[in-house]
């Protein structure tokens, strides 16, 4: 048990968490945005130019994008090692967020935020895994974080900002230029995290916590208040509804997705808040796991109002992320005596144990289905280059995952029949070829085995 809580033990459980996403991303090539982005940087000297011209006519998302654009001017080999680490430590500042033990290595505790994250989040390959993805979700939720993380310290510990002013409102500008629904939850995180500081720890609330929700809310207007949202906000049908409309459709469909796929997480995260409450009684723990579960619904919620609509997706990440910190919070010091919680936690924990490596298993193999799919494809336009042909043809799109883990699926924009659809001249233009299409599955055989 000694070992189990040393750090050695901690240290080798995030090796193993690190390595393994280190597996998986190299399972996981490069598809369908990637290919654009690529397509539409010219080099590193003028990403923020690139950048701009998206601000102007696609989408505000201008941190993400850039972080896109110049790892993809790098080799893939890049990405694959870093992103296990960007991995690695949000799960660090979820780790410091809610443990409130005394044991500063609990490696059940990192474990457990672990598999919650793999269990929980919606498309796991689309969102962790997926480079482009994995910039506009995972890493724009580590600079979020860590954000948090200064005010959880102050409010908490009691411990003072060391960064200057100025700091503290660029690192707010960057936190709320992140990602449209998960940044307004960072702004209501922020304001929640001062009333605890005024209202219960009845202490003045200092400078700098203003300033950073003033940069916060700065960041979230430049990127909402891009020429390219509105743009980009016309593509689809439901932004000629009312806002009305859009609210009163959108709120049945949120609640369908959430009860659908995510009801075990919230009821869990409600049981272990009352735990906290009745038996625990962690001021802490309850008060900030109920904000952070409250601001994860708001941040579901908000999808109502969205032109672009509330299906399961890939939007719901940061709001399902805010409740899997509420839950974390919820969970006991290793240490606590109480008999009933820490039998109702190891019930829990060891059911988590259990169901992530049924699920991890079946996405382990779609991942390998996914990869082989798409690298046949990918081999067969650079060995019909070797031979000449700048043409290439390739079957149609005809993978489709049977759980969260792949990236590559049928919601993302891949190589079409007509070789002048701007997927099709992407994908040509990474290969170095002057065309490239997809033609049915049948046909290619029929032409192929000639």
């Amino acid at each position: 048990m000694r070992f189990i809580k040393s750090k050695n033990f901690f240290c080798l459980v995030i090796i193993c968490v690190y390595f393994l996403l280190v597996i998986l991303n190299f399972l996981t090539p490069l598809i369908a945005d990637d290919f654009a982005y690529i397509f539409k940087t010219e080099s590193f000297f003028t990403i923020f130019h690139d950048e701009y011209l998206q601000y102007l006519n696609q989408n505000g998302r201008s941190i993400a994008h850039l972080m896109v654009r110049f790892f993809l001017l790098l080799p893939k080999t890049v990405f694959n090692f870093v992103n296990p680490i960007v991995f690695v430590i949000v799960v660090g500042l979820i780790y410091k967020l809610s443990n409130f033990s005394g044991e500063k290595f609990n490696a059940f505790r990192y474990i457990f935020i672990t598999m919650s994250i793999v269990l929980f989040v919606p498309k796991f390959g689309e969102t962790i895994l997926w480079e482009t993805g994995s910039f506009n979700y995972l890493w724009t939720f580590g600079i979020i974080l860590y954000f948090i993380n200064i005010y959880h310290s102050k409010v908490v510990k009691n411990e003072e900002c060391q960064f200057p002013l100025i700091i503290v409102i660029i690192l707010g500008i960057l936190s709320g230029w992140c990602n449209e629904n998960t940044s307004a939850g960072l702004i209501l995180l922020t304001i929640g995290y001062i009333v605890i500081e005024w209202k219960v720890n009845k202490r003045k609330v200092s400078s700098w916590m203003i300033a950073g929700v003033v940069g916060e809310v700065l960041g979230f207007l430049i990127m909402m208040l891009s020429p390219g949202n509105r743009l980009r906000g016309g593509w689809f049908t439901r932004s000629t509804w009312s806002l009305s409309k859009r609210f009163v459709y959108g709120l049945s469909d949120v609640s369908e997705a959430l009860l659908s796929n995510a009801s075990v997480l919230i009821l869990l995260t409600i049981m272990f808040l009352v735990f906290c409450f009745f038996v625990y009684k962690g001021k802490y723990n309850f008060i900030l796991g109920m904000i952070y579960l409250l601001v994860g619904g708001m941040t579901c919620y908000s999808l109502s109002i969205s032109p672009s609509g509330f299906n399961w997706s890939r939007s719901y990440f940061g709001g399902i992320m805010f409740i899997i910190i509420a839950f974390s919070l919820s969970i006991p010091p290793l240490e606590d005596k109480n008999t009933i919680y820490k039998v109702s936690f190891n019930s829990v924990f060891f059911s988590f144990l259990m169901i992530t490596f049924f699920t991890a298993t079946q996405g382990f193999l779609d991942i390998c289905n996914s990869y082989n799919f798409v690298e046949s494809r990918y081999s067969y336009i650079r060995s019909e280059k070797e031979n000449g042909n700048m043409n290439p043809e390739v079957p149609d799109f005809n993978f489709y995952p049977k759980t969260k883990f792949a990236a590559y699926g049928s919601n993302l924009s891949h190589i079409g029949a007509d070789v002048n659809y701007k997927y099709n001249q992407f994908t040509a233009h990474y290969f170095g070829v002057e065309t490239v299409k997809a033609i049915p599955e049948k046909e290619w055989n029929e032409n192929h085995s000639k």
